[in-house]
């Protein structure tokens, strides 16, 4: 840790709220375009391309060109970290719009945070493997199987066709009339 380092100068660089909506929409790991930034940050391409020189000059972001434009991303894995902390200290932004609320309950159900799955969805993912049991006696059935995992017998049966009804009555005497 350096004791000399110049904190404020970072924290600048976060604390205007367009550059850290840039910011966090560059968190999904996405390189994007200085329109896009812009239209996510609700500014003009000019003003999003001021703050995006800020950012870059600033170690922040990085600038790749592609094509005819450039496209943005977080410049590092300690940069995404320290946002994602950061993230947890910042209190809930308020909501403006039936737009704001749908995209923040959207972001809460399933997000990728630069290199992870977040969200509702991301917990759910980790958390699932620890609610399946493990192959035990006290779950084997009376083949020896264990009955959580389907076995071979049991997959080959679930994708047999179903089997035809049987014609009714009235239909088999139209088709046997000339």
């Amino acid at each position: 840790m350096d004791p000399d380092a110049d904190l404020a100068s970072v924290a600048a660089l976060m604390a205007d709220k367009h550059r850290a909506q840039m910011l966090l929409t560059l968190l999904g790991g996405t390189p994007m375009s200085g329109s896009a930034l812009a239209e996510a940050a609700g500014i003009s391409r000019s003003l999003a391309s001021a703050h995006l020189k800020k950012l870059v000059a600033g170690g922040l972001v990085r600038a790749q060109p592609s094509g005819r434009q450039q496209l943005y991303s977080i410049a590092s894995e300690p940069v995404a970290d320290a946002l994602e902390v950061l993230i947890l200290l910042a209190p809930a932004t308020k909501v403006r719009s039936l737009g704001d609320a749908s995209r923040a309950r959207s972001l809460r159900w399933a997000r990728m945070c630069y290199d992870h799955l977040a969200g509702a969805v991301g917990v759910s993912v980790t958390e699932a493997p620890r609610a399946i049991p493990l192959r035990s006696n006290s779950s084997a059935n009376s083949s020896g199987e264990c009955s959580a995992v389907p076995s071979s017998r049991s997959l080959a049966r679930s994708r047999r066709r179903p089997r035809r009804r049987p014609r009714s009555t009235s239909s088999a005497i139209r088709s046997s009339m000339p």
